[in-house]
């Protein structure tokens, strides 16, 4: 999922805070999360953002077995320019009832602070389940942090961050040292994280942090905006695009 998450207000009032990518895809859209074992389905819609511009309010009715056949071949249209937005448009309208309107779009934002501060309390009390992302560095003192190493004359890149793989317990405690471009597959393999840990005879050193941690600064930038807008009484906009 490429698209940008924001956090905005309607008139522009109050300076949005950056959301990562990252911050979208594994936490709002819950790649390793599931919000209705811990939240309510109130809490699980005020913090689903809508589309960009739009959000649906409701269904007009179910596809028909004819609409759903003809899925593929509309997203594949819509993937190579051969369809345009308002004629994929005209068949959602069938189906569902969309709104373009600020006032439907909007969301309290003392529910959506809350149902986020939920997810980060998630995030911390089953940090010992979830992913962990694993850093390596050139110094003990842990300042020089190292993206990648040259491995007989190859760039490989050292990767903690594997929360993606199908079978990520078996992981969950490694470092992927993996080269892409014109040498992918020549270097890939794994070193189990530790203290110290040699890669291709040189010593680094490591870090590990938690999902709680690793996105604790975009939790605090939703956080800081929301109560702008709690005080400016203001409602908020939650969408992605």
């Amino acid at each position: 999922m490429g698209q940008y998450l924001n956090l905005f207000v309607a008139d522009d009032s109050i300076n949005s805070p950056y959301l990562y990518r990252s911050f979208k895809d594994e936490i709002i859209f819950g790649r390793y999360i599931n919000f209705s074992d811990f939240l309510t389905q109130d809490e699980v819609n005020i913090i689903t953002p809508n589309t960009s511009g739009e959000i649906v309010l409701g269904k007009k009715r179910d596809a028909t077995m004819l609409e759903k056949a003809k899925l593929p071949i509309v997203l594949y249209k819509a993937l190579n320019g051969k369809i345009t937005l308002e004629e994929i448009n005209k068949m959602r309208d069938k189906l569902v009832i969309r709104s373009q309107e600020i006032k439907d779009r909007e969301r309290e934002p003392e529910r959506l602070k809350n149902a986020l501060m939920q997810v980060e309390k998630y995030l911390n009390d089953k940090c010992t389940e979830l992913p962990l992302v694993h850093y390596a560095y050139a110094d003990s003192g842990l300042k020089y942090e190292i993206g990648y190493t040259k491995i007989n004359g190859i760039k490989a890149h050292l990767e903690g961050d594997l929360f993606y793989y199908e079978n990520y317990e078996k992981v969950r405690n490694k470092i992927n040292v993996k080269s892409y471009f014109k040498d992918y597959g020549k270097v890939d393999f794994f070193v189990e994280v530790k203290p110290e840990i040699e890669i291709a005879g040189k010593r680094y050193f490591t870090k590990s942090i938690t999902k709680a941690e690793h996105f604790k600064d975009e939790f605090a930038a939703c956080y800081s905006f929301l109560d702008l807008a709690i005080k400016a009484g203001k409602r908020v906009l939650w969408e992605f695009g």
